[in-house]
């Protein structure tokens, strides 16, 4: 493009020769001198004043205010990490493999007391009774795994019998 005059002979999409990727850089010939000026395609929408429809608006990506580069900050994770450690730390130094033992030993336990007390209950009923490590034994625990099994079989069955439910009403209004 030329600069005084604004004249564009034509543009050029080269195609990156490692890659094969259309690099939308383009060339214009003077009509002066002959000459080819290079241009990005960001450089041109800039001079031709139109707007690069390649950037993502922050309010798209939900990005309201500009972040500042964190680099002397450590990540959450990490930082979540080191405290796990740190708390963990005093636990190996002062846990013998007794109190470990007796530990397990009661909680299992206690599982086995929270399924008889969850039989007695009615299926209505609000209170759920649960050990403190059930999310750690429900993996292993058969009844568990059968009550869980239970459970997505009765939504599967509750979602065909909702859709011939409604299916037969719709015909029932369709008939009548």
């Amino acid at each position: 493009m030329d600069d005084e005059t604004g004249e564009m002979e034509f543009f050029e999409q080269s195609q990156n020769a490692e890659t094969g990727e259309i690099e939308y850089l383009t060339y214009c010939l003077d009509k002066e001198t002959g000459e080819r000026h290079y241009y990005t395609f960001e450089k041109l929408c800039h001079t031709l004043q139109i707007s690069n429809p390649f950037k993502i608006s922050r309010y798209a990506t939900h990005m309201t205010t500009i972040i500042k580069n964190p680099r002397r900050k450590t990540s959450k994770i990490r930082m979540d990490f080191i405290a796990a450690i740190i708390f963990l730390l005093p636990t190996f130094l002062f846990f013998s493999q007794i109190l470990g033992i007796c530990i397990l030993t009661f909680d299992i336990l206690l599982h086995r007391w929270c399924h008889k007390k969850n039989a007695k209950l009615s299926n209505n009923s609000s209170i759920y009774y649960q050990s403190p490590l059930h999310m750690i034994y429900k993996e292993f625990c058969c009844e568990c795994i059968a009550e869980e099994d239970c459970r997505k079989i009765n939504k599967i069955q509750d979602i065909r019998n909702n859709k011939r439910y409604f299916m037969q009403e719709s015909l029932r209004r369709v008939v009548a």
